[in-house]
């Protein structure tokens, strides 16, 4: 115990790094994610592909899903799910019908579809047209 006081409280010692790295970590996230939203919103409506995306940022497949639920506490698919529905969302208030929205957002199945949209939004795509075209 006597050392570790003696080198707590001596004046001899050498910085090693001196510049502050916690703002260039933060900037690097913010490109990371950057990549990833700009390829999440021009790949939505096709099939986003995680290895692609981890590929693009530079991290396996599973350091890519294990960084983006930190990141955003969920899941790459959900997100992409959650991204789909909110253009889907769009699309609805812009008069598109129900089918139309569903395969030009990405998805293969109008039921699958239908019931994510549900899970997500609280209302059928036909209730959420409903609601909020008035």
């Amino acid at each position: 115990m006597e050392i570790l006081y003696i080198l707590a409280n001596s004046n001899e010692y050498t910085v090693l790094n001196s510049e502050d790295t916690s703002v260039r970590f933060i900037l690097n996230d913010k490109v990371r994610m950057g990549t990833i939203y700009n390829y999440i919103h021009e790949n939505f409506d096709k099939k986003p592909d995680v290895n692609e995306v981890a590929k693009n940022v530079h991290l396996s497949t599973s350091a890519f899903c294990r960084y983006f639920k930190k990141q955003t506490n969920i899941t790459f698919t959900d997100f992409v799910n959650q991204y789909r529905i909110s253009q889907a969302q769009r699309l609805l208030l812009q008069d598109h019908n129900i089918s139309e929205v569903c395969y030009s957002v990405g998805f293969e199945s109008l039921s699958y579809f239908t019931k994510l949209f549900k899970r997500i939004t609280g209302l059928a795509p036909g209730e959420f047209k409903k609601t909020y075209k008035k």
